[in-house]
């Protein structure tokens, strides 16, 4: 098991409080997503798929911590909500084309790659949504613990990152002490004879 990975487990298995509210920015933003799918990466035990759930959408949640979505399946379990939830590594290579088209992206508390970010944008379909909520900068801890750099988001680090998509939204916000970049992208519609 990878550093990151076995961090990750050990984190969650001795968590012992988990929110059923979805985070702000997601409950916020949730009436622009498009269509009946949503893609939620790095869910975590997954509130945010959760509350999507709720409101009628398709989720498919992926997270490289069984542990995490074990909590995962035992709160959609007890809410009679029906997930798909996958336990991957969302940056191992062509493992986000393998999951097909989704109508809308959610990705929280999460730094997408570059090569990740350009994938979920080929995956997102034309007219659909992707939301990014993130630490930025240097300011942020994650309980206990200081989020690393290369975790964070860095000023306006996806603007500009793929042609694919157009900025509908982009913020800062506070959120419980930390700075936080908000970003709602929609995928421009697709140019004929593209697939």
């Amino acid at each position: 098991m990878n550093p990151e990975r076995e961090r990750w487990e050990r984190k969650w298995a001795h968590k012992d409080h988990f929110s059923p509210i979805p985070l702000p920015y997601v409950r916020d933003h949730a009436h622009l997503l498009t269509g009946g799918t949503v893609l939620d990466i790095a869910c975590g035990y997954g509130r945010n798929a959760l509350y999507l759930a709720e409101l009628g959408y398709r989720v498919t949640a992926i997270d490289f911590s069984e542990t995490a979505l074990r909590v995962l399946r035992k709160r959609a379990d007890e809410q009679g909500l029906c997930l798909e939830i996958l336990n991957h590594d969302v940056e191992e290579p062509g493992r986000i084309e393998a999951l097909g088209r989704f109508d809308n992206v959610l990705v929280v508390r999460y730094k997408p790659s570059v090569a990740l970010f350009r994938s979920l944008a080929r995956q997102l379909a034309a007219g659909g949504i992707l939301l990014l909520f993130s630490f930025r900068n240097r300011r942020s801890t994650y309980g206990d613990e200081i989020v690393q750099d290369w975790k964070l988001l860095g000023n306006e680090e996806y603007l500009r990152v793929c042609d694919d998509l157009e900025v509908v939204e982009h913020e800062t916000v506070t959120f419980d002490g930390d700075d936080c970049d908000g970003y709602v992208f929609r995928k421009r519609p697709e140019v004929k004879g593209e697939e």
